[in-house]
């Protein structure tokens, strides 16, 4: 289960209702392709909407793409250094994704 908090007591009356329309929506869709919904409760004392999600155990994209990004990186900054080439401009700018989905350093 993955766990939110909203903090209602900073929120205008409008934004409030923006957040319980969002609890309501999230409560209605149910798809394998949607992170599910599983309860809300106001919790007094922080004066805060709590929000209980399913959790994905696989973690969100951003991370998934920054490991493999990172991974073809490190091999070709391995491949560099066995042939004793020091890159020195290191940076995502001289990264480029091929066709293929690999990810190849400009060097």
């Amino acid at each position: 289960m993955r766990h939110e908090k909203v903090r209602i007591g900073n929120l205008k009356l409008g934004e409030r209702e923006n957040a319980f329309n969002e609890i309501r929506i999230l409560a209605s869709i149910q798809d394998q392709n949607i992170i599910g919904f599983k309860e809300a409760f106001f919790d007094e004392k922080s004066n805060s909407l709590c929000i209980i999600m399913e959790y994905a155990s696989g973690g969100d994209i951003a991370k998934q793409i920054q490991n493999s990004i990172r991974k073809h990186v490190i091999r070709a900054l391995k491949v560099l250094h066995k042939a004793g080439i020091l890159h020195r401009d290191l940076k995502s700018a001289n990264v480029f994704k091929s066709s293929n989905g690999i990810y190849n350093w400009e060097i």
